[in-house]
């Protein structure tokens, strides 16, 4: 969970169980109002956010994540 810098935050929401095949990660955001969305970061690769933090001063967000390399099978 993180700040938003306008009084909302946001949160890394996963993989919905609904999309095993790993299309990404949803990210979740109440505002300050308490109103909430859903946003699903788009990557072909299956790529995922694993945290974030709001950058000082701004309202903007560095993250991080990984993605899996192709070939190698996860046990």
């Amino acid at each position: 969970m993180v700040p938003d810098g306008r009084n909302g935050l946001w949160f890394v929401g996963g993989e919905p169980p609904s999309d095993p095949e790993g299309s990404g990660t949803h990210l979740l955001h109440r505002t300050a109002a308490g109103a909430w969305s859903t946003i699903q970061i788009d990557t072909t690769e299956g790529a995922l956010v694993g945290d974030f933090a709001l950058i000082p001063g701004t309202r903007s967000l560095w993250a991080t994540g990984h993605r899996p390399r192709s070939g190698i099978r996860h046990l």
